[in-house]
Formats: C-alpha cells, structure tokens, sequence
C-alpha cells in the first residue's frame, strides 16, 4: 500500500501538468464532512476544500485539503484527543448531464495525525513516576471516493461526496521515568481507515 501510494505522488505532478493543459475549467469548491467512527477514533464534523480541473472529456482530477478533530476510543491508542489534516489528489471518471453529474474514483494523499494524551492518563501516569507519549507516524494512503454534482446554475453547483480512507499508519508509544530518566518504548500499526462524507457547493470558472 505505501509503495501504491508513493507512486501516486510521483505521477501525480504529471497528472496535473497533463490537466491543467487540456483543462477545460476549474472548479472550486468546498463545504462540511462528517468522518464516521472506526475502531480507534469517534466520528465528527470537519471540512473539506478543493480545486477540481474539468476536461472536455469524462476525466477530471482534484486536489483537495481538509481537517477534522475528535476523540480517542480507548482501544488500540490512549485516552486523549486526534486530529487528522489531509492533503489529496484524485483522478476522477465524471458524468456530462447538466442535471446530476455522478463521479468516481481514486487518488492517494498525505495525511497528517495529531494526538495529545488526556489529562487524565498524563496524571494517572505521574503517579508512578511515569511520563508517557504516543505519537502516530505521519502516512501516505489510497483512497476511494464517489458522489454527486447537482448544478443549480450555469457555474455553481451542490455536492455530496462519500470517501474511504484507507490509513494504517504505526504509532510510538515511550513511556520515560521521571526520576531515572529511562525510556521504553515499543511501536505497532493502529488502523485509522475511516468512511468521511461530506456537503459542500462548487463554482465553476
């Protein structure tokens, strides 16, 4: 998966150079999304912008960066908060009808995780001279997305997109005496793979 995800980003300049010379339009857009619980973290609302490049053809490629935060379930990671900050591109397969144009398809991404344990655990912890961490590696991923455009006007349209995120990326967790200052920590792959919906509006230029 990373290797997939690694040539995505070496093509993907190409990609765009290619676009931008038989664009037809740009769009830009942007709005609300929702990404859904997995077993590591709780859903909630983040948002989403883009630039899509539009071809005299079916094919269009996007370029889109978006945020969520929320919470950890204490499963695989500790008590605590998450925030995820991705940046993508996706090449797209897009329909022409001038009341819903469907599209679909699948890109790769660098997504960016922060993740500060609670208070709780971080004084939990103090009690037995303990001072811990767990820092969740910065990743590329795959991931799948389709949706709909629903022009409203000759350039501004509405938009439901669904993604799925494919992010597996490995956490470090150190443990450190206070007192001794030693250090033990040990690393594993968490699963972060999460479905994220989203609402928005576009305008074509």
């Amino acid at each position: 998966m990373k290797f997939l995800s690694v040539l995505f980003f070496i093509l993907l300049p190409l990609i765009f150079l290619s676009g931008i010379c038989n664009a037809q339009s740009f769009s830009v857009g942007g709005g609300l999304s929702y990404a859904a619980d997995n077993s590591n973290v709780k859903g909630n609302i983040g948002f989403e912008g883009n630039l899509t490049i539009l071809t005299e053809s079916i094919i269009a490629i996007r370029a889109s960066v978006g945020r969520y935060g929320s919470d950890i379930k204490v499963n695989q990671l500790s008590e605590g908060d998450y925030s995820l900050l991705w940046i993508e591109g996706t090449f797209l397969l897009r329909g022409k009808s001038p009341k819903v144009q469907p599209y679909g398809g699948i890109g790769g991404g660098y997504y960016i995780t922060g993740h500060e344990l609670s208070s709780r655990v971080t004084s939990l912890l103090a009690l037995f001279g303990i001072r811990g961490k767990e820092d969740i590696q910065d990743v590329f991923g795959i991931h799948f997305r389709g949706g709909l455009d629903v022009p409203i006007s000759l350039t501004v349209a509405i938009n439901v997109d669904l993604k799925y995120v494919i992010l597996k990326p490995d956490v470090k967790v150190e443990a450190t005496n206070i007192y001794t200052y030693q250090t033990a920590s040990v690393t594993e792959s968490v699963d972060l793979s999460t479905f994220i919906i989203g609402f928005g509006i576009s305008v074509t230029l």
